[in-house]
């Protein structure tokens, strides 16, 4: 295809963005040929921007902001990827009828009937994809049941993936660039948790492994805090999505202009 030119001045004028000096050393007055222009850096548009670089495209990525990770960031990090590569090696038995029998059940006549058989044809070999080639990584969840699990077609479990945790201190100074997360989804002023994590911590008193997981997670929480980090290094839901995703971009030298 054809190379789009990007000038670090003039995209400034057209989106109106204050560009910080990028993660590979780019300049202020950066000129640069790239194929691909990606605006918006949540995970719809880092994923676009790594699978771009991964198929051999020069690839820029642009985020009006000055952190990275949009609301993907604030989210639960959780997919729903019916018949995912997790699932099939987990053994769970589910149909594509079956699949197809609960969204029409669920979104009846405000269903997109070809985005939604596109969504389910193409789902399970994009994450797969992801996981193959890049930081991405999830954990199926076999007992987390479907929205509505009791209309036709409905599961008790097997179709939803959680992003698994990231360590941020891989990102070294990078880390800040990434958006922090609402402070309700913190403890301790810093500290992430899952729901698993949570039950856990509640459980403390009550069972040994809920003791030793809590004094595990705040311990490490404070050797963050000592090392002056600006908050837990433990990134869980969608804060470790964003992580993944950024630390996959990096390590492809993937130029984010902010």
């Amino acid at each position: 295809g054809q190379k789009v030119r990007s000038n670090h001045q003039g995209a400034e004028h057209l989106a109106g963005l204050t560009p910080a000096q990028t993660e590979i050393g780019m300049t202020q007055a950066a000129n640069i040929d790239v194929d691909v222009i990606v605006l918006g850096a949540g995970a719809a548009g880092m994923t676009a921007a790594l699978v771009a670089a991964n198929e051999g495209l020069s690839v820029l990525l642009v985020e009006k902001s000055e952190v990275l990770g949009g609301s993907t960031a604030y989210s639960g990090g959780v997919c729903w990827v019916p018949r995912s590569h997790l699932a099939r090696r987990a053994g769970v038995q589910d149909s594509e009828e079956n699949v197809w029998t609960y969204v029409s059940a669920c979104l009846g006549e405000h269903m997109d009937e070809a985005s939604m058989r596109r969504y389910l044809s193409t789902a399970p070999e994009a994450f797969e994809y992801l996981e193959e080639n890049s930081e991405v990584a999830f954990l199926l969840r076999e007992t987390t049941p479907d929205y509505s699990p009791e209309l036709p077609g409905g599961t008790l479990g097997g179709r939803a993936l959680e992003i698994l945790e990231y360590d941020a201190r891989r990102l070294g100074k990078n880390f800040a660039h990434l958006r922090r997360p609402p402070d309700e989804y913190l403890v301790l002023g810093g500290m992430m948790v899952t729901v698993g994590d949570a039950n856990r911590i509640l459980a403390r008193y009550r069972s040994l492994d809920g003791f030793r997981h809590t004094v595990r997670l705040v311990w490490r929480y404070l050797m963050d805090r000592i090392t002056l980090n600006p908050r837990g290094t433990r990134l869980v839901i969608g804060n470790a999505m964003v992580a993944r995703l950024y630390a996959s971009l990096l390590k492809r030298k993937v130029p984010v202009w902010r």
